[in-house]
């Protein structure tokens, strides 16, 4: 089977539910993907193992670019035509051209929708401070709800959805459950097995514990949020001190979140680590620490499957989170963290129950890795994607 998998990210992605899922774990099912990304120079040549790699033509900005550029998909179907389904992932006004393409060339559509696009560029306007820019925010995350929600997911086939929550919006909206597979986010278990040797499983009931944040320091992400949870336990826990492994999107972001460290006097219970290898980022949970994914519960996240809750368990990491519902899922059922409301004295609280108990921490250590290893297995959601994949083919 081969696929065209158009994305919105450049060439050289590293995304785990890309390049581990398409790249790798579909490929030796027997399913090959052409990716159809936008290269970078300083990229290039780009590792795709998945299939072969299609760099949609990057030329000067502005809007020649842009018509050559999503047109440029019809000479590529003109000039091979074997796929046997175009998947798009989180394209939106782009994504009804592709759409035209699989009516066109008769295969059919999938669609990929790792987060709610419209919801994303709806909050970037609330973000920015730029007139213009919160107004294009608003009026593009309008258009994108209303393509996703009303064209591209009901027109596919089929959809891969990133939760069962935004799963179940669909079908009360009125789309097929036939047609909706959620497919939340996962580990490779055999890059996680190979790794969990460097764990320190000795000091995971030492009394001296960390609290640690994995990902992005995107200010809808809440770092600040985080921040006045720290300060608040710095009250009963003088010691307390907390590693961001991570970076900040833009420059402004990084002043508003120094400036506030600044002001809570946290410079010495902080530390930025910037963005980091997968594995070296990984080394920063491998001792006695909390990890904390204080998701905000809006239109945004409320559908998300955040990848570090998941990371944080399969490395024994026990977690405090917020009560978006795949978060809560995993927590209920794994056993191993708490769950808490994004108010600052009850998340708080919260981590301060496994603070004062190192016993409960280690036991939840434990826990959560094994969850994982069952339920949040890139290669066991490989083994579902293949399975609906194939019936696509056969019909």
């Amino acid at each position: 089977m081969r696929l065209l998998y158009v994305v919105r990210e450049e060439c050289d992605t590293k995304r785990p539910d890309v390049y581990t899922l398409f790249g790798k774990l579909l490929p030796a099912l027997g399913v090959e993907s052409d990716l159809l990304a936008c290269p970078v120079v300083d990229q290039l040549p780009c590792d795709w193992p998945g299939g072969e790699m299609v760099l949609s033509p990057r030329l000067a900005d502005g809007l020649k670019t842009k018509f050559w550029r999503i047109f440029f998909p019809l000479a590529l179907f003109k000039a091979k035509k074997n796929f046997d389904a175009i998947v798009v992932r989180d394209k939106a006004l782009s994504g009804v051209f592709f759409l035209f393409c699989a009516r066109l060339f008769r295969v059919p559509m999938i669609y990929w929708a790792s987060y709610p696009v419209g919801a994303a560029y709806e909050s970037l306007s609330l973000l920015t401070k730029h007139p213009v820019k919160k107004h294009f925010y608003r009026i593009r995350g309008m258009l994108s709800r209303y393509v996703v929600d009303k064209l591209l997911i009901p027109k596919s086939r089929l959809s891969f959805l990133q939760s069962k929550e935004m799963v179940d919006q669909y079908i009360t909206n009125g789309v097929p459950a036939r047609n909706l597979v959620p497919v939340p986010m996962c580990v490779e278990w055999n890059k996680v097995s190979s790794f969990q040797d460097k764990i320190n499983w000795a000091v995971k009931q030492d009394a001296d514990c960390k609290l640690v944040y994995l990902g992005t320091l995107d200010l809808r992400r809440e770092p600040l949020f985080m921040l006045r949870v720290l300060g608040h336990l710095r009250s009963d826990y003088p010691d307390l001190k907390m590693v961001f492994v991570g970076d900040f999107p833009t420059e402004w972001e990084r002043k508003e979140v120094l400036r506030n460290i600044d002001e809570m006097a946290l410079q010495d219970a902080v530390e930025i680590t910037g963005w980091l290898p997968q594995e070296k980022a990984w080394q920063h949970l491998c001792g006695n620490v909390i990890g904390l994914s204080a998701i905000p519960v809006n239109d945004l996240y409320q559908v998300s499957s955040p990848t570090k809750t998941i990371e944080y368990l399969a490395l024994g990491v026990p977690a405090v989170v917020t009560p978006i519902p795949d978060q809560l899922v995993v927590i209920e059922e794994s056993g191993a963290g708490v769950c808490a409301d994004m108010q600052v004295e009850a998340f708080a609280a919260a981590v301060a129950t496994l603070l004062d108990d190192p016993v409960r921490r280690a036991a939840m250590a434990k826990r959560g890795v094994e969850y994982v290893r069952e339920k949040r297995t890139y290669e066991v959601s490989s083994q579902q994607i293949y399975q609906h994949l194939q019936a696509i083919r056969a019909d």
